[in-house]
């Protein structure tokens, strides 16, 4: 623990941790596209 992460946005009327959230769920997304493409053959 104790690290800092910078994440960098444009969008300034958002909250820190909506940004932050909204990047979790982004790699959750991320995660499962890659899970699909390699255990199912889609094309």
């Amino acid at each position: 623990m104790g690290k800092t992460l910078v994440f960098l946005t444009n969008h300034f009327a958002l909250p820190a941790l909506t940004i932050v959230t909204l990047d979790k769920n982004r790699w959750h997304v991320e995660l499962f596209f890659r899970w699909i493409k390699q255990h199912l053959r889609i094309k």
